[in-house]
């Protein structure tokens, strides 16, 4: 079962009035819409390269609703469904962390396999993978719904955009960054589905 000639949703979380949320780099203000769909880009260019056929919740600043999101990937028949989002609140905490929903356990293992493959090409502090039950309640529908369709799904939190120095890491620059994490996920998914 190789990765090439598989259909990958790619979901850049946030976007149009909804900025996600918001952190401080090089003092300006930031926005998780912003770097989502930035590292998406990434992700789809390399996957692209790869042979995968990459289908997007969207491609520019515009608003994409929560059911929207999902039925995108039970409507195109995907095979696996990526969530880039980056965390928020805190501004000590760092790291990537992965999410898969808890009552879909088979998505536990995708989930784990992405995280190891973004860490390591990052190097960022391993978070791990924590089910959806510890996030906010609504937030990861993508994960969740439609319950029916077996295809593995994860949410990930690239990094804490509220920790400025944690950000400030990643910006070597920050596009550089995208193509590190575009990197891992590519390498995540061969992990997965095989070469």
């Amino acid at each position: 079962m190789a990765l090439k000639g598989k259909k990958i949703l790619i979901d850049p979380g946030h976007g149009g009035s909804d900025n996600g949320a918001s952190g401080k780099l090089n003092g300006s203000t930031v926005y998780e819409k912003n770097l989502a769909l930035t590292f998406a880009n990434s992700v789809k260019s390399y996957l692209t390269n790869a042979g995968v056929d990459v289908v997007m919740t969207r491609t520019s600043d515009t608003s994409v609703g929560i059911n929207d999101r999902w039925q995108k990937g039970q409507n195109e028949k995907v095979d696996a469904v990526i969530s880039i989002h980056w965390n928020g609140g805190s501004t000590t905490a760092s790291g990537t962390e992965t999410y898969y929903a808890q009552t879909r356990s088979g998505d536990k293992s995708f989930a784990q396999t992405l995280q190891t493959a973004v860490v390591a090409a990052l190097g960022t502090k391993d978070r791990g993978v924590l089910d959806d039950t510890k996030a906010a309640v609504g937030s990861l529908g993508v994960l969740r719904y439609p319950s029916g369709t077996t295809y593995p799904r994860a949410l990930i939190e690239v990094e804490y955009i509220t920790n400025s120095t944690a950000l400030a890491n990643l910006d070597y620059p920050m596009y550089e960054a995208s193509l590190d994490f575009a990197a891992g996920v590519l390498n995540g998914l061969k992990n997965y589905f095989g070469n």
